[in-house]
């Protein structure tokens, strides 16, 4: 496709929305969804879902940047100070670059703007199902 597309999600305690951005800043799909508070596990996967149906909807893989609600310590990889309590103490970051089977860019909500402005982090590799999904059985 030679089109290179960005997708930025807003993990927030009552909703996550995602949105795909193509290099000049047109907005190509948007999906909203309500966030599973309280399940870590339901959280990974409804990332991973919206990931999966913003990429069939568009027709390409992109690259993933992630707003949440805390930091994710570099040490440990461990989100902290997040106000979404069940993603405290957790490896965020690695189960959801696992999930996405690719590098995926964290930073809280007030730094989405700058990290924008970052290179993007590797798109996928051939195709793509979410966990769970008819096409990943």
């Amino acid at each position: 496709m030679g089109v290179t597309l960005r997708i930025g999600i807003d993990l927030g305690g009552t909703k996550i929305e995602a949105a795909a951005v193509d290099p000049e800043g047109r907005i190509r799909a948007k999906r909203r969804i309500a966030t599973p508070a309280g399940d870590y596990g339901g959280t990974i996967a409804a990332l991973a879902g919206l990931v999966a149906a913003i990429e069939s909807e568009v027709g390409a893989c992109a690259s993933v940047g992630v707003g949440i609600p805390g930091t994710i310590v570099a040490e440990t990889g461990l989100v902290k100070n997040a106000n979404s309590t069940w993603l405290n103490h957790r490896p965020l970051g690695r189960d959801v670059e696992a999930a996405l089977g690719r590098p995926v860019r964290f930073a809280l909500p007030c730094r989405k703007r700058l990290t924008a402005r970052l290179p993007a982090a590797a798109p996928c590799s051939g195709s793509f199902s979410a966990p769970g999904s008819a096409a990943a059985s």
